[in-house]
């Protein structure tokens, strides 16, 4: 089943990524918060997935917690690029 138009989102996504850097606080904000709720719980993990890495915003925000391996996602192409790390382009409505 099919929840969005992937199309549609895919050019909002690749349109967003050419200034997100103006507007990315929220995304800094909520990334800083979902740090630490995941402290809360353990500070080491083995592997996390971070579907929607916008521009790895997790990734700059992810202080105190100790992680092997970090994969950012994006259906957009144009936002992974301006994440750093290991980055896969994918549709996360058709996860294996």
């Amino acid at each position: 089943m099919i929840i969005f138009n992937r199309s549609v989102h895919k050019i909002h996504r690749d349109r967003a990524s050419k200034n997100l850097h103006q507007h990315d606080f929220l995304m800094n904000h909520i990334h800083e918060d979902m740090v630490e709720r995941i402290q809360d719980h353990s500070k080491k993990h083995e592997t996390v997935l971070d579907l929607g890495c916008y521009n790895g915003a997790f990734l700059k925000n992810r202080s105190g917690l100790e992680i092997k391996q970090l994969v950012q996602t994006d259906l957009s192409y144009k936002m992974l690029q301006k994440a750093k790390g290991e980055r896969v382009q994918v549709n996360e409505e058709f996860l294996p």
